[in-house]
């Protein structure tokens, strides 16, 4: 099937549900959502921290835009 290189002799779609024939392609797609799992996890963090670390960055930047032209205009 697809993307998991499976047989179509190991599954069986039914209308609303699939049918695995052995325990072993159960286990090898269990093992598999787990992996896509810890990878959204990490790609959420990721984007996360990005965002997190950019608004943090904006923000030293306008406040030191903001005190150097006060120490201008002091002088």
């Amino acid at each position: 099937v697809g993307e998991l290189s499976l047989s179509s002799e190991e599954l069986a779609f039914g209308k609303t549900k699939i049918f695995i024939r052995s325990p072993k392609t159960l286990f090898f797609l269990e093992e598999q959502r787990r992996l896509r799992l810890q990878q959204l996890a990490t790609l959420i963090q990721k984007t996360y921290r990005g965002w997190r670390c950019r608004a943090h960055y904006q923000l030293m930047r306008k406040s030191q835009i903001v005190i150097s032209a006060w120490f201008r205009g002091s002088r």
